[in-house]
């Protein structure tokens, strides 16, 4: 009887040092940044409008966030893309984002500007005049805008991007000046702040959906558009257009957005690990920028596109697109964000 209890006893500490120990094991590996649930992944699900093209500039930056996310994680996060818009429309992914039903989406600044209005600080016409100044201040703002988009979205930036200045392109004639501008129908993305700047240059844009716009130019429902040059190329717009003008009015402005709850939840080191991948990919961005866009406007030449560089009387275009800066001054939910990138800028914005 004495020798089954002291047997009883002997299992009894044996299971409770194995529980322990089991216990302590957990505790080591979750200090260690292992997501809930042991070896499970956490799964990035990764969205973006682009096709999954080797050159696009949004989908090269989603590739290079691929990879280094699951580096800089050592293996802990595992991303999915979603090119092509395979997971909806921008303004879809959004709201997705706030919910948690995918991870992570890359949206234009315009239709950002829908969720957080602090965002529409980069859709005022003519407030960068070069790609050096755009990164000044979207660096310089990178943490003050941040806050701002966690306020009022739930969503924070982890990388902007860039796809050059939008330019004008059509199929009757050369622009050269504002004057040649007039009496053209001009397709422009659906943006009041993009409207009142073709206004103020004398004509009624003609806003539509991207993918609607092609066949508009084809059928002569319109006789532009206006775009980076490698949405030009990308599109096939030199099938359908003859002229090119170079402005300086809008950068092609991208944000990789993610839920600021979800960020907050994940391990330290995984949140440092996107943290340091956007970081990097943007700067990828910028310099492939810089080559490519000579590429391209090379190779839209050989296919037929007449380019004109900036019109000699561009200071006309951006004295006429800044007197509608005004007008949206109430958009922006803390004004003192375009006090600063104006700041960075060095210039004085136009008094209502």
């Amino acid at each position: 009887m004495l020798k089954a209890k002291k047997l009883v006893l002997l299992m009894t500490f044996v299971l409770t040092s194995a529980i322990l120990l089991a216990g302590c094991g957990s505790s080591q590996e979750e200090k260690k940044g292992t997501p809930a649930g042991g070896d499970k992944k956490i799964v990035i699900k990764y969205s973006l409008p682009d096709a999954a093209i080797d050159g696009v500039p949004a989908y090269e930056a989603a590739k290079s966030m691929k990879e280094k996310i699951e580096k800089y994680s050592n293996g802990q996060a595992e991303v999915k893309l979603f090119p092509g818009g395979q997971l909806g429309s921008e303004q879809k992914n959004v709201p997705d984002v706030q919910k948690g039903v995918i991870e992570m989406a890359m949206i234009t600044a315009g239709n950002m500007t829908a969720f957080s209005p602090s965002i529409g600080v980069y859709d005022f016409p003519y407030l960068f005049k070069s790609r050096e100044e755009a990164y000044q201040v979207i660096d310089t703002l990178n943490d003050d805008l941040n806050a701002l988009q966690i306020k009022e979205s739930g969503t924070r930036t982890v990388a902007w991007l860039e796809q050059g200045f939008r330019h004008i392109t059509n199929s009757k004639r050369p622009i050269n000046s504002i004057e040649d501008l007039k009496g053209l129908k001009i397709r422009i993305p659906n943006n009041k702040y993009v409207v009142e700047a073709f206004r103020s240059w004398g004509v009624e844009p003609v806003p539509m959906a991207w993918d609607e716009t092609f066949n508009a130019v084809q059928q002569r429902v319109v006789d532009g558009q206006e775009n980076p040059y490698s949405s030009i190329y990308q599109s096939k717009m030199y099938e359908v257009q003859d002229y090119v003008t170079e402005l300086h009015y809008k950068l092609w402005l991208g944000t990789i957005i993610v839920s600021d709850k979800w960020f907050q939840g994940l391990p330290a080191d995984v949140q440092e690990a996107i943290v340091k991948a956007g970081q990097e990919v943007a700067q990828e961005n910028r310099q492939l920028m810089a080559k490519q866009e000579e590429d391209l406007k090379k190779q839209l030449t050989e296919k037929g596109l007449k380019i004109s560089p900036a019109p000699a009387d561009e200071d006309k275009w951006m004295t006429n697109a800044m007197s509608t800066w005004p007008k949206f001054y109430g958009e922006l939910p803390d004004p003192t964000i375009l006090d600063k990138a104006m700041k960075v800028l060095g210039r004085e914005k136009p008094q209502a």
